[in-house]
Parts: C-alpha cells; structure tokens; sequence
C-alpha cells in the first residue's frame, strides 16, 4: 500500500493519523496509532505516522475501515492530545475517553475485549 512519513510535505494539505482500532484494546487508556509507512504500531504522537490526504483518499477502505482503521484529521484532533508521563517520559498521546470516543465517533464495541497493553497505572498527566 502507500507510504506514509512524518514529515510534511505541502503545509496546505490536511494530514492524517491512522488510529488502529484493531490494536487498540476497550480497556486500553491511550489509543494506538499506526507507525510511519504502515508499519508497526505507537502510542507516542511523536513517533505515530503522518498520512497525507492524497494518499487516504486513494485508499478510503485500507485507511478508514470500521472494522480495523480510522484515519484522523490532525485538525480534529489538535486540541485531544495530552501530556503524559509515559513509563516515566514525557510524551504526547491520544486518551482513550468517553470524550475523545465521542468525538471522533467510535463506540467500544469496535475495539476489541482482551487484556490492556497500557494501565492507567502507567501513565501520568502532566500539568
């Protein structure tokens, strides 16, 4: 499929993220992204990959499938991340709320039962 990279090639064209809903677990409490060039799967908003809007709008169902993907505006969210104190880093993340559920629209029945990945326990925000 496309590539993705985390720079920004043509500052006018909206960008996306790519929120695995497939990895991203009910109980988790941040939500996961995929990585750069489809590959792999981030927590951090640092290291998450960076899609461009050509490259999502030619591949709608690999990007935004509601079994698996949604693809995100970074102008939705801009406003969503928080700062966290990840296993004892600062960072930047996605909670996985009620609120940014809403939001973005997804329900907990898309993403799957099983164990956490991350606890609350493993995270802080930072003020």
């Amino acid at each position: 499929m496309g590539r993705s990279s985390n720079k920004r090639s043509n500052l006018m064209e909206e960008y996306y993220y790519i929120i695995s809903l497939k990895h991203t677990k009910a109980k988790d409490s941040i939500f996961t992204f995929w990585g750069p060039g489809d590959a792999g799967y981030m927590y951090r908003k640092e290291q998450a990959g960076i899609y461009s809007e050509t490259l999502v709008d030619k591949n709608k169902d690999y990007y935004n499938n509601p079994e698996s993907t949604l693809a995100v505006s970074n102008k939705k969210i801009k406003d969503m991340w928080s700062k966290v104190k990840l296993y004892g880093a600062e960072t930047v993340v996605l909670l996985n709320n009620s609120t940014n559920r809403k939001i973005l629209g997804i329900t907990l029945k898309q993403l799957k039962e099983g164990k956490t990945d991350i606890r609350k326990s493993d995270w802080v925000v930072i003020k």
